[in-house]
């Protein structure tokens, strides 16, 4: 009986008689029914994955492969064929592998598809029995009998490890024979273990190339760690070295080459950032060998042959299995010897600017936008006579001002954050014993890269010996020196000043103006120096007559004018009349230094004159004509 395949195994197509086949074309759905055949055997012979394996597993050039020559000689000899071969069939050609009792050149060792039997049985990818070519109908008229003359043929694929069919393990003979049972299961044994070294040679075949890329990653590894900047050291959990870099080497010189890993603490010693030596076990390998990560670790390595040592900034980890085992340790570390001195002189410069910022003889301090005390220095602190953790965070630089100064910081402020204007304010601080400090403010402001308000940062100088100063210019500027009492010029600068303060101006108001008599006299009989002292007893008087005066001051020559304001003000003439009474008892003496005068006295209930030039004026008119009238006399409008 021919078989056109194993029953055992499921075709692609049920087989039949030739009219079957036939009949199977002419009903398929495509327009012309031979072109299912030709698209079936292209698709399967054209796959990719197959045309790879093909490649991969180097069927195409395994001429003379002493294991595919073994397994086809064991075919022909276990099962009595005169031929045996191991075809691969590829999507041009069928093309012999290996062939036993071939040796006459019956079957060509490159054939076009028409002549392959074998293609049928990769097509199908089952095995195919023929026991008489020349009897089946099918066969009787392929190339491969007719011009070939083969009679009979047996053949099993052989696989790729998906299952797709590369070639065919197969016997033939030129006349018909019958394949027993044992005979085509001995040739599908014989096809699988054809199949385990065509798999055992794709899978060498990935694994060398897995291993070609591995070299070349690992070449290409090896290339960039010994170009790194970075050193790096790779050891096993037993201390031995796996990798050390070339900048590894740099950094510890020969131990780099000559010294294994557990070997260098008696060669290097590892000091921290304080300088103190790291022991062993605090190394950053030791510690990545038990499973800490450490990260960017600053130590200073010093050696014999480097005894000025390298700063160097560690990172090491531990490289586990996937158990969780710690196989080996890692350390990268980067040299920054240069940028460790660079960080100690900027630290160096700080800790100057630092100093410099506490000890300054001004104060400095910031402020956040709540006018929270941020940040002050010691001087200020020590002119507030205040600690640091008694201000910094928890004051707010209002409450240190003087309460008159308060209002003018806020307004200043207000402006300064509004507009950022830039301008001096001067403030009166006040200690924690309630003593002033005069003190000149200039505030800059910082801010972040998006423009928003940080904090100012202020200077603040002490001018209080400036004030003073200024203060005491004035009061000279302002005085007369030989009585003490004002000047005209401080008179005026006085009165008007106070004038123009609200609260006085419902209030009565007395101007009163005195010239001495008799100057001239005690100038031409007794010298200008008795002159003087008559003037300077007159200025004396009026300043204790009128303790609380608006204003005493000495207008010129023998002339004197006193300002009074409020209750004062009421009883001027009454307080007049006294003093005049007092001069004249003393004027019955020989005393040549007792005052004595003519008194012009102006009380307004309100002080609604336009110009105190001109109620000055008015008084003193008033003075003269009373004084014309009766020397000695107060004249009172």
């Amino acid at each position: 009986m021919n078989q056109r395949k194993d029953p055992g195994s499921p075709p692609a197509f049920v087989w039949g008689d030739l009219s079957a086949l036939l009949a199977l074309c002419r009903t398929a759905p495509w327009e012309q029914g031979t072109h299912f055949m030709i698209n079936a055997i292209s698709a399967v012979l054209q796959d990719p994955g197959r045309l790879s394996s093909l490649a991969a597993t180097e069927l195409f050039a395994a001429d003379g492969d002493p294991v595919f020559d073994a397994l086809t000689l064991l075919t022909r000899q276990l099962l009595g064929a005169p031929v045996s071969a191991l075809s691969v069939i590829t999507p041009a050609a069928q093309q012999l592998v290996s062939t036993a009792g071939n040796e006459s050149g019956w079957l060509a060792a490159r054939s076009a598809l028409e002549y392959s039997i074998c293609k049928t049985a990769v097509q199908d990818n089952a095995a195919l029995f023929i026991e008489d070519t020349r009897a089946d109908p099918i066969w009787s008229t392929h190339l491969a009998v007719t011009e070939s003359g083969i009679g009979s043929y047996a053949g099993v694929p052989v696989h790729r490890e998906d299952g797709t069919a590369l070639g065919v393990i197969c016997a033939l003979s030129p006349q018909p024979r019958p394949w027993s049972q044992s005979e085509r299961e001995l040739l599908r044994n014989l096809a699988n273990l054809t199949t385990a070294e065509v798999r055992r040679r794709e899978l060498k075949a990935i694994s060398d190339q897995l291993a070609q890329q591995l070299s070349a990653r690992n070449h290409l590894l090896e290339v960039l760690l010994e170009s790194m900047d970075e050193a790096v050291i790779a050891t096993s959990n037993s201390g031995e070295s796996w990798l050390v870099n070339a900048a590894a080497r740099r950094n510890m010189g020969s131990l780099g080459r000559d010294l294994a890993p557990r070997l260098w603490p008696d060669r290097i010693c590892l000091r921290d950032a304080d300088g103190g030596v790291l022991p062993r076990d605090a190394w950053p390998h030791a510690r990545a060998e038990r499973g800490d990560v450490v990260r960017q670790l600053e130590v200073l390595c010093q050696s014999d042959e480097f005894p000025e040592g390298r700063w160097l900034s560690v990172n090491a980890n531990p490289v586990r299995n996937d158990h969780g085992d710690i196989l080996a340790a890692v350390s990268v570390s980067r040299d920054v010897t240069a940028q460790m001195h660079a960080k100690r002189m900027l630290s160096q410069h700080a800790a100057q600017l630092e100093d410099l910022y506490q000890r300054a003889p001004c104060g400095y301090h910031s402020l956040d936008a709540t006018g929270l005390v941020v940040r002050m220095n010691d001087t200020e602190l020590e002119w507030l006579q205040m600690r640091r953790d008694d201000v910094v965070g928890k004051r707010n630089y209002l409450d240190l001002l003087s309460e008159s100064s308060r209002q003018r910081a806020r307004e200043y402020w207000s402006r300064w954050h509004e507009s950022g204007a830039d301008e001096e304010l001067e403030l009166t601080l006040i200690d924690v014993k309630g003593r002033p400090r005069e003190v000149l403010i200039r505030a800059t402001a910082v801010r972040n890269e998006h423009g928003q308000f940080l904090m100012t940062r202020s200077t603040v100088i002490d001018i209080s010996r400036r004030k003073a100063a200024e203060r005491e210019v004035r009061r000279l500027a302002e005085t007369d020196a030989l009585t003490g009492l004002l000047n005209r010029r401080g008179f005026f600068e006085r009165v008007e000043a106070a004038l123009a303060e609200s609260e006085h101006a419902t209030q009565s108001f007395a101007l009163i103006y005195l010239d001495l008599d008799g100057l001239k006299r005690v100038n031409d009989v007794h010298g200008h120096h008795a002159g003087d002292a008559l003037i300077a007893r007159a200025g004396q008087a009026l300043g204790a007559a009128f303790p609380d005066a608006l204003a005493a001051a000495r207008m010129g020559g023998d002339e004197f004018a006193v300002a009074l304001i409020g209750t004062a003000a009421i009883a001027a003439t009454d307080r007049v009349a006294t003093l005049q009474q007092g001069w004249r008892e003393r004027s019955a003496s020989s005393d040549i230094s007792a005052p004595r005068g003519s008194f012009g006295v102006r009380v307004w209930p309100t002080p609604d004159f336009a110009r105190l030039e001109d109620a000055l004026a008015e008084t003193d008119a008033l003075m003269y004509r009373e004084k014309t009238r009766r020397t000695g006399q107060t004249g009172v409008l």
